[in-house]
């Protein structure tokens, strides 16, 4: 949400969208994103 600058509701359909096309759950989607960030601090 901090780097796209978008809502909750935006952000939760951006990870949606990319679960859906990389043909994985929503909830291994999300653990990666929260991965990465922690990744880059």
């Amino acid at each position: 949400m901090f780097q796209k600058k978008c809502s909750q509701d935006e952000a939760s359909a951006i990870l949606q969208r990319a679960s859906s096309s990389r043909n994985m759950k929503l909830r291994l989607a999300a653990e990666r994103v929260v991965q990465s960030a922690s990744e880059r601090s």
